[in-house]
């Protein structure tokens, strides 16, 4: 009996009261029971206690369960009980702990009950992020049940709301305050947003030291600054387009790595770059449109292309055909330079 009571008690730490009814049963009367009826748990209830219910709410759920002390629990009654109250929609969560001697069972049944919310009451927080919020809040309503669910979404909403903003140690404590002798509650929210969070390096790997500090001037994240999400994507932004500008078509930020202190005060971002050759163009046999208006036409989409050179090829017959030229023929010739750094690529125009 005391394994039983010792698996029961532990089970019911991390599982609701029907599942661990449900494995007792499935173990079979015979494993617990000898002689007595199939539906009891011989061993009496010493004393029954529910910390977060008023003695009216406690003796209400007692009664719906069938515990009562000095006698054995019956596990009918009990299956029941719970399928009552849950159908009725009167709890959200419902754990029995046991704790089995020679003389009996000492209960504690812990009962989250289902609530009507009155009032939001959110206390040190800017309007600004009161006003982000503001959706998240208008999914709580008033006078409805407030779903543990709601509080949880609503604490994560005013955690993203401030490290948006650079707050990544910042506190959200809500507190569900019952209203005495009704079925209302109050919710609580205080907020600690703690100091913003400063960059303290910005390193860019697998480049050489020339290209870092070319790189670098797109970066708009610098030692000292505000740490911000936004503020990571408009330097990642800014390099993928440093590169598409300069003709590196193949170079991008290929990840982006942040090493934070313990409370989140610095952090350290390392851009890790995947660094292809750089194009240049050479123009040959052009009569119609000069040079430069050519490169006009090779934009950041253009050099974002899958296969770049042959895509620019036949946008340059297009242009020439537009204006009459409709045989003319494009081919191109690369070669490499500068160590192999840099691919230089001539088109030929007829």
């Amino acid at each position: 009996m005391d394994w039983i009571l010792g698996i029961a008690s532990n089970l019911s730490k991390f599982l609701s009261l029907p599942i661990v009814i449900m494995i007792l049963l499935m173990m079979g009367p015979s494993a617990f029971l000898s002689g007595a009826d199939d539906n009891l748990l011989p061993l009496s209830i010493l004393s029954i206690k529910s910390p977060e219910l008023s003695a009216i709410e406690s003796t209400e759920i007692q009664n719906k369960l069938g515990l009562k002390t000095g006698t054995p629990i019956n596990l009918k009654r009990l299956d029941e009980g719970i399928r009552s109250i849950v159908e009725k929609g009167r709890v959200q969560s419902l754990m029995l702990n046991a704790i089995g001697s020679a003389k009996g069972l000492e209960l504690v049944v812990e009962v989250e009950l289902a609530r009507k919310l009155r009032t939001i009451n959110i206390s040190e927080v800017s309007p600004e992020i009161q006003n982000e919020i503001q959706l998240t809040l208008l999914n709580i309503p008033l006078g409805k049940i407030l779903e543990r669910g709601s509080v949880v979404t609503l604490k994560q909403a005013i955690k993203s709301a401030y490290e948006a903003r650079g707050y990544f140690f910042v506190e959200v404590e809500t507190v569900v305050k019952r209203i005495p002798e009704t079925e209302m509650v109050d919710l609580l929210v205080k907020v600690k947003q703690g100091a913003p969070t400063l960059v303290t390096r910005v390193k860019l790997s697998n480049v050489g030291k020339e290209q870092s500090n070319d790189f670098r001037r797109a970066v708009s994240l610098k030692a000292g600054s505000l740490f911000t999400r936004m503020a990571l994507e408009n330097a990642i932004s800014g390099l993928n387009e440093y590169f598409v500008n300069n003709q590196y078509p193949d170079s991008k930020v290929d990840e982006t790595n942040l090493n934070f202190n313990e409370d989140k005060t610095k952090v350290e971002i390392e851009f890790v770059l995947k660094v292809g050759k750089k194009y240049q163009f050479i123009f040959i046999g052009n009569t119609v449109f000069t040079s430069d208006i050519i490169r006009e036409w090779i934009t950041s989409d253009v050099l974002g292309q899958p296969d770049t050179i042959h895509f620019i090829e036949g946008l340059i017959m297009e242009k020439y055909r537009a204006v009459g030229h409709h045989f003319c023929k494009v081919s191109s010739q690369s070669q490499k330079s500068e160590g192999d750094r840099v691919q230089n690529f001539s088109f030929q125009i007829e």
